[in-house]
């Protein structure tokens, strides 16, 4: 999470103003730090002992705060 966000900044920030940010390179982000996430719910056996039906509740009643949570602690980390 964190070490991925820090090193696309730092790749970001090292390039000329005018390559900063474009739409490939933030698609590559967005696709490896959905990978990580996924790994991160396939790897919990807390997560995994719950029926599948508790599963999709829990995360269709937190994930929207559990991401601007994230988000903004990310930001803070690598001072967006």
């Amino acid at each position: 999470g964190v070490t991925l966000d820090e090193r696309f900044m730092n790749e970001q920030m090292s390039l000329p103003p005018k390559l900063c940010l474009k739409s490939g390179a933030l698609i590559r982000y967005f696709n490896d730090s959905m990978e990580g996430t996924q790994l991160l719910y396939k790897n919990n056996q807390d997560f995994l002992s719950l029926s599948a039906n508790n599963r999709s509740v829990l995360l269709n009643n937190t994930i929207k705060y559990i991401t601007d949570l994230s988000t903004n602690f990310i930001c803070h980390l690598i001072v967006l």
